[in-house]
């Protein structure tokens, strides 16, 4: 049974431990929170991997909550006070702790960007063109329109640009494959965070459209961001941010897929369609 801090009743008291086992340091009895400091330094992946191999004790007390509750709090992870109460009210034990684990050593897919190369500095790789292939190519810096903003937070000037026939660039995450399974979404539900930064060309006008196929165990749903230059708040050549949190998705969600469309309005030859950038997808837990 977990406290309010995660704390259990089943770590066996100082006294019940026999001299050989890790409690013990050159004859002397070390308090289980010294030891729990100490392995609170110790990377993640060396506790999971290696210490709690190492006796009984020391895998007692790294399989208990307390433990990673302040792991996560050395790591600068803070969870707010609904989590912590949502974690500490599942029955699953054993899905809590994965969880807390996967947290504290950055292993579960969450809180960070799924998408790979956002920007285009590698060209196309990672992304599938199931559309007009060769309507989209890279620009090491926009031609036409203003650099990408700082606020952008971007780390290159480097952007996707569309033709004057629909193009589409594509990635697709089998969440089971990253570590966070169906059931984990189920009980996690975190909120899915897509983004990304568009622009046209001063001399020609173009639109932008991403579309985030969420496939769950019974259905399949669609999220769409639509965007064009034509809009009446839209003034050519500026960076534009496209963004949208989505909390409502499907059961035993095993699969999403971002994709993004695009294409000049004016039908010109050439790469003067909407230009793109920073594409994100993240799984917002926290």
């Amino acid at each position: 049974m977990l406290d309010e801090m995660g704390n259990t009743s089943s770590v066996r008291e100082i006294e019940d431990i026999p001299e050989d086992n890790g409690i013990r340091f050159r004859g002397k009895l070390v308090p289980e929170e010294i030891l729990c400091i100490i392995f609170s330094f110790v990377p993640g992946k060396d506790l999971l991997r290696s210490v709690t191999y190492v006796c009984k004790y020391w895998h007692d007390l790294l399989t208990h909550y307390h433990f990673w509750f302040r792991k996560l709090e050395v790591e600068g992870i803070t969870l707010s006070d609904k989590t912590k109460e949502k974690l500490l009210s599942l029955d699953d034990e054993r899905s809590v702790l994965y969880i807390l684990q996967g947290l504290a050593t950055h292993y579960l897919p969450l809180n960070r960007n799924l998408i790979k190369n956002p920007c285009g500095a590698n060209g196309m790789k990672y992304w599938q063109c199931q559309h007009n292939k060769n309507m989209i190519t890279v620009e090491s810096e926009p031609i036409g329109s203003d650099p990408i903003p700082d606020e952008a937070g971007l780390p290159t000037q480097h952007c996707f640009v569309t033709s004057y026939m629909m193009s589409c660039r594509t990635q697709t995450f089998t969440l089971n494959k990253l570590g966070i399974s169906p059931k984990m979404m189920d009980l996690l539900k975190p909120d899915i965070y897509v983004c990304q930064w568009v622009s046209a060309r001063w001399d020609c006008r173009s639109q932008s459209e991403v579309v985030i196929e969420l496939c769950g165990t019974q259905e399949t749903r669609r999220a769409k961001l639509t965007w064009s230059s034509d809009d009446d708040d839209v003034v050519g050549r500026k960076w534009y941010k496209m963004e949208t949190t989505i909390t409502d998705y499907p059961a035993g969600l095993s699969r999403i897929s971002y994709s993004c469309f695009g294409k000049d309005l004016q039908f010109w030859a050439g790469f003067y369609g909407s230009k793109t950038t920073g594409s994100t997808l993240k799984l917002v837990f926290n």
